[in-house]
C-alpha cells in the first residue's frame, strides 16, 4: 500500500518557515522516516532567498565546528553530507520554480542566488583542511570499518575535490573561482537571451491569410487566436514556443508558414535574426568555450573534452570520437535511403524538386501516416493521460514490486501538477514525486527530472526520503489526450525519477546528482522508454475515450513499424550533434561557427540552412551539464536496449528480472557507473545489435 494523508503523523513548521512543512511518516523500516514537502501555495521568491542565505550561514558555522574535532566519519563527512543537503534543497526549490513557474521576481532571485551557490561549492572544494580530512579518513584505520556506501562516498568526494582544483596553489584557486563564476554568469545570460528571443518573436496571420493555418492542430490555432485577442488584433499570433514550432513544422500545409517559423527558430539568439543584437549569444558561446579550455588546462587536462571525460565511463576523447565517426560512416547508406524516399514522396505529392529543412518534418509525417496509417489525432483518442498513468503505474508494480498512489490535496505550483507517493513490496516508503506534465508560457521547454531532496541517512539515524520533480512539456488538449511521442517523453522522465527515488544509497554524494548518477539517469530513462513500444504495454496504457476499448493490435503493429521510419536519418543527426560537441570542446583555435560548418559538411544528413545557428539555442551544451558528454545519449541507448532485451528473453514481465534490474540500476545507481553495473547485470558488455534491431538498422 502507498502512503496516504491519513497515515501522516503530524505537520509541523520547520525552522519557522511558513512555506515548508515536515511530514513525519510511520515506516516499517529500521530508521524513522521524514519527508519535507514544500507548501508551494505559500512560497515567495524573497523568502527563498532569505532561507538560502540562512542555510549557507548555518553551514559555514558548523564547518568551523567540524574543524575543531579530530577527522572521522561522524565528525566530518556525516555532518557535511547533511548540511550540504540543507543548503541544496532550498537552491533546488528556487531553481525548479524558476524553470516551471517563472516570474520576474523568481528570475531575479535565481540570478542573485547562482553566484552564491557557485561560491558555496567552490569554498568547500578549495578548503584545504576539509580536503586533508577526507584524505586522512581514506588513508586511516577507520576506513576499513566503514560501510561500502561510506567508503564510496569518500572516494567519490575525493574525485570531486581533484576535478575541482583542491590541489591547485593559491593563485590558481583564485583563477579557478573567477572562471567558474564567469561561466555561471555566462550560462545565465545565454539562457536569458534565448528566453527573451523566444518570447519577443511573433508572426501575425490575419483573417485573409487563414489558409496558412490549414493542417495546424486546433490547440495551436486556439492558443494563437487567444494571443491575438490579448493584443486586440484579429487573426492569430504565432509564437516560437517549442510545441508551436514542432506543430507547425510537422502539420502546416503552408510551405511559406513552415519556412517563416523554421528560419525564425533556426536563427534565435544569433546575429542572423537581424533584430535584437543585445540577445545575440555568439560571442558568449566563444567565451564559454575559451573559459572551459582554460579551466581544463588549469587542472592539467589537454582540453575540456578530456576534462569532461575524466569522470565518465569512457577511456578517452579519441576512443569516443572513433566510435562516433565509425557509427556515422555506417549510417550514411541508411540516412541517404531515408532522404531519397522522402524526396521522391515530396516530388510526387507536391512537386517539390528539392527538399528544404522546413519540409522534412512535414513530409516525413505525411509519408509515415501513408505507410502506417496512424493519424496522430486518431491515436490520441486512445491515450488519455489518466489511463496512460494507470498503465505505467501497473507496469512498474509488476516489474519492481512498487506501488504508486496520488497524494490528495497536495500544495503544488500549478493546478495541473500532482504529487505521488511510492512504497515498496514491504510497505516501506520510497519517497515522493511531483508530476508536471503540461507546457505553459512560464515553463522552460523540454523534459527533465530533478531532485528536491536526495535520500539521506541523518546523524540521528532518521532517514530522509527522496522527493523529486518530473517535468514534461506536453501540449494540453481537450480530455488531456497524449500523443505517442508524449508517452515516450513521459516514460523517459519516469525512468529518471525511479532512479532518483528507488536508490538505497544513504548519502547525497552518491544518491545525488553525481557524474555516475547523471549517466545512470540517461540509461534508466532510455530503458523505460523502450517499454513505450511494447505491444501489451501499449494496450494496457490505452483506452478509447469514446468506446473504452484498448488500442487495436493492428494499430499497435503499425505504430511499432513506424518506429523504424527515418531511423537512419534521425540517428545520423544525433551522431552529428555528439561529434560537434566533442570537437567544440577539443579545439578553440577556430570559431565555434567554423567548427559547426565543418562538422555539418562532413556528417549532416539532409538539407541545411546556411543561416542556421543551432549552438546559439543549444541549452544542452551551454546551459545544462552535457558539455563534452552529449555522446552518452547514444552509448547509453545501446546499453539500455540490451538491458530491455533481458526482459524480452524472459517474457517481458518477469518480476525476477525486474528485481535484478532494480537492485543494480535503481538501488545502487551512484555507487558505480552504469557500464560497470551493466556488466554485473548481463555478465558482458552491451551488444549493439539490440539497439540497431529496434530501429530496423540491423541489416
Amino acid at each position: 500500500m502507498s502512503l496516504k494523508l491519513a497515515r501522516i503523523a503530524s505537520y509541523a513548521l520547520l525552522l519557522g518557515n511558513t512555506w515548508l512543512v515536515n511530514a513525519a511518516v510511520a515506516s516499517a523500516a529500521s530508521n524513522p522516516v521524514t519527508t519535507q514537502l514544500p507548501n508551494f501555495a505559500a512560497i515567495h521568491a524573497e523568502k527563498l532567498s532569505l532561507t538560502l542565505d540562512s542555510a549557507i550561514n548555518d553551514y559555514n558555522q558548523e564547518l568551523n565546528q567540524i574543524l575543531e574535532k579530530p577527522p572521522s566519519w561522524d565528525n566530518t563527512i556525516q555532518p557535511l553530507e547533511q548540511n550540504n543537503t540543507n543548503v541544496r534543497k532550498t537552491w533546488n526549490l528556487l531553481r525548479h520554480l524558476n524553470a516551471v513557474d517563472n516570474s520576474a521576481e523568481l528570475q531575479t532571485a535565481y540570478d542573485t542566488a547562482l553566484p552564491k551557490m557557485i561560491n558555496f561549492r567552490t569554498d568547500l572544494m578549495h578548503n584545504a583542511e576539509i580536503y586533508q580530512r577526507y584524505l586522512a579518513i581514506k588513508n586511516g584505520e577507520e576506513f576499513s570499518s566503514l560501510t561500502a556506501q561510506q567508503q564510496n562516498t569518500i572516494e567519490q568526494m575525493l574525485r570531486e575535490f581533484n576535478l575541482s582544483g583542491a590541489e591547485l596553489d593559491t593563485v590558481q584557486k583564485l583563477r579557478y573561482r573567477e572562471i567558474v563564476q564567469q561561466l555561471g554568469k555566462l550560462s545565465m545570460e545565454l539562457n536569458n537571451n534565448l528566453k527573451n528571443a523566444i518570447s519577443n518573436w511573433q508572426y501575425h496571420v490575419n483573417l485573409e491569410q487563414k489558409d496558412m493555418l490549414d493542417g495546424v492542430p486546433d490547440i495551436i490555432k486556439s492558443s494563437a487566436e487567444q494571443k491575438a485577442k490579448k493584443q486586440k488584433r484579429k487573426g492569430w499570433i504565432i509564437s516560437l514556443d517549442l510545441n508551436t514550432v514542432n506543430g507547425i513544422l510537422t502539420y502546416a500545409q503552408s510551405r511559406e508558414l513552415r519556412k517563416i517559423v523554421y528560419i525564425a527558430y533556426a536563427t534565435l539568439a544569433s546575429e542572423q535574426d537581424g533584430k535584437n543584437p543585445e540577445w545575440d549569444n555568439t560571442s558568449k558561446i566563444s567565451e564559454v568555450l575559451r573559459l572551459r579550455q582554460e579551466l581544463a588546462q588549469l587542472l592539467g587536462y589537454k582540453n575540456f573534452a578530456a576534462y569532461s571525460l575524466a569522470d565518465k565511463s569512457e577511456p578517452s576523447y579519441e576512443v569516443v570520437l572513433e566510435f562516433l565517426e565509425s557509427l556515422a560512416k555506417s549510417l550514411r547508406i541508411d540516412a541517404k535511403r531515408d532522404l531519397d524516399r522522402l524526396q521522391a514522396f515530396a516530388m510526387s505529392a507536391d512537386g517539390i524538386d528539392e527538399l528544404q529543412p522546413w519540409d522534412i518534418s512535414y513530409y516525413s509525417d505525411w509519408l509515415k501516416n501513408g505507410l502506417y496509417g496512424i493519424p496522430n489525432q486518431q491515436l490520441q483518442t486512445y491515450l488519455p493521460a489518466k489511463q496512460v498513468l494507470e498503465g505505467l503505474f501497473s507496469l512498474v508494480a509488476i516489474l519492481y514490486n512498487i506501488h504508486i498512489e496520488e497524494v490528495k490535496d497536495a500544495k503544488v505550483w500549478d493546478t495541473t501538477v500532482k504529487l505521488y507517493s511510492i512504497t515498496d513490496q514491504d510497505n516501506n516508503p520510497r519517497g515522493y514525486f511531483y508530476l508536471d506534465l503540461y507546457s505553459r508560457s512560464n515553463k522552460s521547454p523540454g523534459s527533465w527530472t530533478e531532485i528536491y531532496t536526495p535520500r539521506l541517512l541523518n546523524r540521528d539515524n532518521t532517514l530522509l526520503q527522496p522527493v523529486t520533480f518530473v517535468n514534461t512539456n506536453i501540449m494540453p488538449v481537450k480530455n488531456e489526450l497524449l500523443s505517442h511521442k508524449d508517452v515516450l517523453q513521459l516514460f523517459y522522465a519516469f525512468g529518471e525519477m525511479l532512479q532518483h527515488n528507488l536508490t538505497l544509497n544513504n548519502y547525497p554524494s552518491i544518491s545525488g546528482p553525481t557524474a555516475w548518477q547523471k549517466e545512470n539517469l540517461i540509461f534508466c530513462g532510455s530503458f523505460m522508454q523502450n517499454w513505450g513500444w511494447q505491444p501489451k504495454v501499449l494496450q494496457d496504457i490505452s483506452e478509447n475515450i469514446n468506446t473504452a476499448k484498448d488500442l487495436p493490435l493492428d494499430i499497435v503493429e503499425k505504430l511499432i513499424g513506424a518506429r523504424k521510419f527515418n531511423a537512419g536519418l534521425h540517428l545520423a543527426n544525433e551522431v552529428e550533434r555528439s561529434i560537434l560537441d566533442l570537437k567544440l570542446h577539443a579545439d578553440i583555435t577556430q570559431s565555434p561557427f567554423e567548427i559547426q560548418q565543418q562538422v555539418r559538411k562532413k556528417y549532416h544528413a539532409g538539407p541545411a540552412l546556411e543561416e542556421d545557428r543551432p549552438l546559439n539555442r543549444t541549452e544542452h551544451l551551454f546551459v545544462t551539464g552535457f558539455a563534452g558528454g552529449y555522446y552518452q545519449t547514444i552509448m547509453l541507448d545501446v546499453a539500455a536496449a540490451d538491458a530491455y532485451a533481458a526482459f524480452a528473453s524472459a517474457g517481458y514481465f518477469s518480476s525476477r528480472v525486474g528485481q535484478d534490474f532494480m537492485q543494480y540500476f535503481f538501488e545502487q545507481g551512484g555507487m558505480q557507473s552504469p557500464h560497470q553495473l551493466f556488466k554485473e547485470f548481463r555478465g558482458r558488455k552491451p551488444d549493439p545489435r539490440y539497439f540497431f534491431a529496434g530501429l530496423g538498422l540491423d541489416d
